[in-house]
């Protein structure tokens, strides 16, 4: 958890602490707290050394929180503020043991290649990726050429590894449920019409029948 930090701001004829603090999401929150000392001349000591002692005792408390979490609490909060591309990376080397070495290959060529160095450029946490994010990600691959069947590898790796977060309890949610599956192109098979299909018939007459005159001519021989 980030230290909680703050400054003095004059409002109204008194002395304020500005503190900033951060929750969940990381993001900065301002609140505004009442030091109870006027802003007049020879004050200001006053007021820095209350708001001394104001950060110190919320942080006091935010340690007190920090350290009555379990150790897997910690864990999932760790997790959950780590950057998308970091988290997968260890993701797969502790889901190596659930599946092929074949598997894993798979796996790892599409996180190395293309899904690390995306996300890496992004910056975005675990507890922060979104649908929309996915589908970003997606179109990325639109433009790197990559086929809808292609495609539906790296949603399926990235489905897979946001599972887990879920059932760790580590995200509330799969953000890649939240995002449009890559499309494959359906196969469209093509036919003879009625004149292609006879001239097709008499080239295999005409080969059929070159091969039985070259038989019978060895025949002869």
């Amino acid at each position: 958890m980030k230290k909680i930090t703050g400054h003095l701001e004059e409002k109204n004829g008194k002395w304020y602490a500005a503190v900033n603090h951060y929750g969940p999401d990381n993001k900065r929150h301002v609140k505004w707290y009442s030091l109870d000392v006027e802003a007049k001349r020879g004050n200001k000591r006053r007021a820095e050394d209350r708001l001394t002692e104001l950060l110190e005792k919320l942080n006091r408390g935010m340690d007190y929180l920090s350290e009555s979490l379990t150790p897997a609490e910690r864990e999932r909060q760790r997790l959950a503020s780590s950057p998308v591309d970091e988290y997968l990376v260890e993701w797969l080397e502790d889901h190596k043991r659930n599946i092929t070495t074949r598997t894993y290959e798979g796996y790892k060529s599409y996180i190395d290649q293309r899904i690390v160095p995306y996300f890496r450029e992004k910056h975005i946490l675990v507890k922060e990726m979104t649908g929309d994010n996915i589908n970003a990600f997606y179109r990325y691959l639109t433009e790197q050429g990559l086929k809808g069947t292609s495609q539906q590898r790296y949603h399926s790796v990235l489905h897979l590894a946001f599972k887990t977060a879920v059932k760790r309890r580590i995200i509330p949610a799969n953000p890649v449920d939240q995002a449009d599956r890559p499309k494959s192109k359906p196969f469209i098979a093509s036919y003879y019409n009625a004149e292609e299909m006879k001239k097709l018939l008499e080239m295999m007459w005409y080969v059929l029948d070159g091969r039985d005159h070259i038989k019978a001519t060895q025949n002869c021989q």
